[in-house]
């Protein structure tokens, strides 16, 4: 969908790399193995797509990025711009190019919300939808992500 050549997913659960190639997800990165692995070999752009901890620091030599032309940047939420972005992404859902129903692996009721946080944490779940109430023809649900 993003005309990407290559898309990586850094993940801790293995459980998730199989649904995310039905997304386009062409390589894994498990990050638990990663642990302080350097980005400092090499070239190109390195996207940090989230962050451990709040006061986590990021440390690259500046001969590295004058000679070896290397960019970094950071993204929150894949660089989603809510305002231009969301509006799109509600077209092409609403158009059937964006299957966002196949990232719901579980459907639960309010009164079991700790049990959609437990699957999510074990890794058993993807995305969560939590209905206040399934029979009321105007109540919505909740994700839990």
């Amino acid at each position: 969908m993003s005309g990407c050549y290559c898309m990586i997913y850094g993940l801790m659960l293995y459980f998730h790399f199989h649904t995310a190639k039905k997304f386009g997800v062409t390589d894994l990165v498990n990050v638990e193995e990663c642990g302080d692995t350097p980005v400092s070999q090499g070239w190109g752009k390195t996207v940090i797509l989230g962050v451990e901890k709040p006061e986590s620091r990021i440390s690259l030599p500046c001969v590295d990025v004058v000679h070896s032309g290397k960019t970094l940047t950071g993204a929150l939420f894949g660089g989603l711009k809510a305002k231009s972005d969301i509006p799109i992404l509600l077209k092409r859902y609403m158009d059937k190019e964006l299957e966002l129903d196949k990232f719901v692996t579980h459907e639960v009721n309010f009164e079991d919300i700790n049990k959609a946080f437990d699957l999510l944490i074990e890794g058993k779940s993807l995305r969560c939808v939590i209905w206040m109430d399934k029979q009321a023809s105007y109540s919505k649900g909740v994700c839990i992500s």
